[in-house]
């Protein structure tokens, strides 16, 4: 009798397990020239957050057409096309005062790019980001 091979839930490449953000030693960062799409639960979070007040008046756009759970709000960027939240060191500010899981799910999420094809998850990795395509 051969043993029973587990069904697999989810594809990873083997490069996507040794990624690591390189944070401040990164020669470029992933908080400029982008869409950042905020989540219904995360800009409920943000809206209930004092001190996000000012840039959330400033910065966030609700999403009029097709909004959906995933796709509520969008950040616009200063008028150096660069995150709000980026602080000088290159850092994101929402992650760095409030925790990892804190600031937008794509955010959280990037440069994974998760998808399903034929109800499997697979969980490649952005060529956009430098590190990602180093280790690819």
């Amino acid at each position: 009798m051969q043993p029973e091979i587990p069904m697999l839930e989810h594809l990873r490449p083997q490069y996507a397990k040794s990624f690591h953000c390189l944070g401040t030693s990164c020669v470029d960062d992933c908080c400029h020239a982008w869409e950042v799409v905020v989540d219904k639960s995360s800009y409920q979070r943000y809206e209930r957050n004092p001190a996000l007040q000012p840039r959330m008046k400033e910065y966030f756009s609700l999403i009029t057409e097709g909004a959906t759970e995933r796709r509520h709000a969008v950040i616009q960027f200063t008028p150096s096309s660069k995150c709000p939240f980026l602080s000088t060191e290159r850092l994101c500010i929402l992650q760095k005062q409030y925790g990892a899981d804190y600031p937008p799910e794509g955010c959280v999420q990037y440069p994974r790019n998760p998808y399903r094809v034929d109800g499997l998850l697979e969980q490649p990795l952005s060529l956009s980001c430098i590190e990602a395509a180093r280790l690819v």
